[in-house]
């Protein structure tokens, strides 16, 4: 919803966009604590803040906002969630399909995310080589879809090959990012990039919005399975390659495009066997350039 309307006020609409919270939590957020619950939709409503152009006007409600029937000539759409159908995540993207590939077929200048938009704003420095960005999730809810350690292992050593002269930056929750260095420093991993004077770092701030400009800073990003920050690079020019074994809200409106404005080098796969594709089999210089080995 917030790059939806994003996508109207950089196609010269006025937007006002209404972030609620009464309260209500889904089902699935039973997992999370009443202290993790509250701070996940802290993060959300900091995106919101983030990622909208400041001509969008942003109201904080505790309750929806429904529309009189004699104010249609002023039509607004509020979308649902929870005991509301169609959930807001399934209709945005097709919204989104619709508005992208109307007459003009053209995104309004403005719209795509990059990191010119979302400078890094910390004292923090980035990697001194190249880096790609890589998502490690470590999930509370739907844990099956967490990577592995065999399979952090062996993708590291896939991305090491096919990306020589880049370090790694690996994005996760604080407990994701120290599981992973963990893995991958017990398999000697680490030493053996940091011999060739490369290196293997978290994301420098904790948190989803915080994630943003360090993702579209890297050269390219890369996911297995499932993970939100997926998001980020999806509404971005940045190439990436995201393999999961499930089809996402986005996925098939636009046939084997993810959505409309994905180009050759921005690959979103869907396989039964996503857990074991080699990377090499679906990412080559023909789509890549000298970007990859």
């Amino acid at each position: 919803m917030i790059m939806l309307a994003r996508f109207l006020e950089a196609g010269g609409h006025r937007v006002e966009f209404d972030i609620v919270d009464s309260g209500d939590r889904r089902a699935d957020w039973g997992e999370l604590d009443a202290t993790a619950q509250t701070n996940f939709a802290h993060d959300q409503v900091a995106l919101a803040r983030y990622l909208l152009p400041k001509p969008v006007v942003q109201h904080m409600l505790s309750s929806p906002l429904r529309v009189e029937e004699q104010h249609a000539w002023n039509p607004a759409l509020t979308l649902f969630s929870g005991a509301y159908d169609p959930p807001v995540y399934s209709l945005a993207p097709y919204l989104l399909h619709v508005l992208s590939t109307g007459r003009t077929r053209s995104i309004p200048a403005g719209f795509l995310l990059d990191a010119n938009s979302f400078p890094i704003s910390i004292q923090t420095p980035p990697p001194e080589q190249p880096y790609i960005a890589w998502h490690v999730r470590r999930g509370t809810w739907s844990p099956e879809r967490n990577a592995t350690d065999s399979a952090l292992a062996s993708d590291l050593l896939q991305l090491r090959e096919i990306f020589p002269r880049h370090s790694i930056m690996l994005f996760s929750t604080p407990n994701g990012i120290e599981h992973a260095l963990q893995v991958l420093s017990d398999e000697g991993l680490i030493s053996d990039m940091e011999r060739d004077g490369l290196a293997v770092v978290g994301q420098p701030e904790t948190g989803f919005t915080a994630a943003v400009p360090w993702i579209l800073g890297a050269d390219f990003y890369f996911q297995r399975i499932g993970g939100g920050m997926g998001i980020v690079p999806i509404y971005s020019s940045m190439p990436y390659l995201q393999i999961n074994d499930w089809r996402s809200y986005y996925y098939g409106i636009d046939g084997d495009r993810l959505v409309p404005w994905a180009r050759v080098n921005q690959q979103y796969i869907v396989r039964a066997d996503a857990a074991k594709i080699p990377i090499r089999e679906v990412i080559n210089s023909s789509q890549y350039g000298e970007l990859v080995k």
